[in-house]
């Protein structure tokens, strides 16, 4: 079957340490994203488990992605460094814990066909390990992730965190119209404990990120994220609580 492809869009993602994460590792997860964007930016920032040999040999099966090495200097910085590889005139920004399906590639391409804007947004179906989902989350927060490049810029919104970043302000945000379909997030175990020792204890800089997020749990998979298979159909939530 012929894939979906969101034309003139670059996939631009920035990662570390992704072997294994609750969305399954880059080597599960990047296959099902890759086939449909005409050309993919990932940016490795300092990952000291496979994450590099597995992107190297996902380059020989997907031509089109493109590969750079950047030590992490914060997540604004970072996130630019992948948009400033980017060739084409949208860019399609996901983290290596978060998934489209094909199905919602398929939605997607058609909206933005019939709407066409410089930005999108979009809520997320948050997936716990618990069994819980908080379906339409997190709206208006790290929404924007789709986008023109032109002119596009990460900021930092709160200068004491640098990971509260994004693509312009609340008023350009409430601009934009969301998006048909929402991106799945895999929530590690002890989300909680990551956001209080880990981000706001600025460790990311200065600890073993590695060997913290083992000891706490933060890359252990997520069940929720085996009912999806190879992305290629929507899931129905209701009838896999646990």
């Amino acid at each position: 079957m012929e894939k979906t492809v969101l034309e003139n869009t670059t996939l631009a993602m920035i990662v570390r340490d992704e072997e294994n994460n609750p969305a399954g590792g880059i080597n599960r997860n990047l296959p099902i994203l890759l086939p449909h964007v005409q050309e993919a930016v990932v940016v490795d920032t300092g990952s000291k488990d496979k994450t590099s040999n597995i992107l190297k040999r996902l380059q020989r099966k997907f031509p089109h992605l493109r590969t750079y090495e950047r030590q992490f200097d914060g997540f604004s910085s970072s996130r630019n460094y992948s948009l400033s590889q980017v060739r084409t005139k949208m860019a399609l920004v996901l983290d290596a814990d978060e998934l489209l399906t094909a199905e919602d590639f398929e939605i997607l391409v058609d909206f933005v066909k019939k709407n066409p804007y410089n930005r999108y947004n979009f809520y997320f179906d948050c997936l716990y390990p618990s069994g819980t989902v908080e379906k339409s989350c997190m709206p208006g927060v790290w929404a924007t992730r789709l986008f023109d490049t032109i002119g596009s810029e990460f900021k930092t919104s709160n200068p004491h965190r640098d990971y509260f970043e994004n693509i312009g302000y609340e008023e350009e945000i409430l601009k934009a119209p969301f998006a048909p379909v929402n991106i799945k997030h895999f929530l590690p175990p002890h989300e909680i404990i990551k956001m209080l020792d880990w981000y706001n204890g600025n460790t990311f800089l200065t600890e073993q990120p590695l060997k913290n997020a083992k000891e706490y749990g933060w890359k252990e998979f997520n069940g929720w994220r085996r009912l999806f298979g190879n992305g290629e159909n929507n899931i129905d939530y209701d009838s896999f609580r646990r």
